[in-house]
């Protein structure tokens, strides 16, 4: 996914040539991440692009891509406005079983450890939570799509 955006931000202007291929792969990476799990909490990709579009944009206003933190800022970003749509449901490609009994923060868990496969500690910076919260909620969720999975 490469979105496009009116100008650049001041840290690709301001970027060395040799720079300036670092700093467009980690945003295509940014992206890639940030528009999965969009997608996989909204269930449509217009409104997956929306999201990206609105928070890419207001990202670069406030920090700067190589900044440290901003990886993990994007995608709490992305999961605060898909939350914020109430468009947290199943879909109509989507098996309702993937969905069943899973609240937003528990498919948002699932989504960043097992799909995007960050890890604990990034998953818990991207919700605000802690690890251990991570792990506890990635065994409960996996735990109720088992059970949807192999229920009669």
């Amino acid at each position: 996914m490469n979105l496009r955006f009116r100008g650049q931000s001041q840290s690709a202007q301001a970027a060395p040539p040799g720079e300036l291929a670092a700093y467009n792969a980690r945003i295509a990476q940014l992206q890639d991440q940030a528009f999965t799990l969009a997608c996989d909490l909204l269930r449509e990709e217009r409104l997956a692009v929306e999201v990206l579009q609105e928070v890419f944009v207001n990202g670069f206003s406030s920090r700067a891509a190589n900044h440290p933190g901003f990886g993990h800022e994007i995608l709490h970003q992305v999961l605060q406005t898909c939350l914020k749509r109430k468009s947290v449901l199943p879909g109509p490609d989507m098996p309702e079983f993937i969905h069943s009994g899973l609240s937003n923060y528990e498919l948002a868990t699932l989504v960043l450890v097992d799909h995007l496969e960050l890890s604990y500690v990034d998953a818990a910076e991207v919700i605000g939570v802690t690890p251990l919260n991570i792990r506890k909620t990635l065994a409960e969720a996996r735990f109720i799509l088992n059970s949807s999975l192999f229920s009669d």
